[in-house]
């Protein structure tokens, strides 16, 4: 099985409806096998051999890291978007 997430769901909307995906994830339709998910306190990523946690109020991973820092830019990159929209 594919892994998705649901930040997939709006640029899939977007291909869906033949329009410009404005958003930095892929559509649904094109899955990337991996999902990035934020939680109170941390963010996590999931791939089909490896689920990774961070956690903001310890500053550190929950269990030895599998991948290299992924999470934690994409959760930097989503915040100075957001917050220059």
């Amino acid at each position: 099985a594919d892994i998705v997430s649901q930040t997939q769901i709006p640029a899939t909307f977007a291909q869906l409806l033949n329009r410009k995906n404005p958003y930095i994830q892929s559509s649904i339709l094109t899955p990337t096998n991996k999902a990035i998910y934020s939680y109170f306190d941390g963010v996590v990523i999931v791939t089909p051999t490896c689920v990774q946690r961070y956690d903001f109020g310890f500053k550190n991973y929950v269990g030895k890291p599998c991948l290299p820092p992924y999470e934690r830019v994409y959760y930097q990159i989503s915040n100075k978007w957001f917050y220059a929209n």
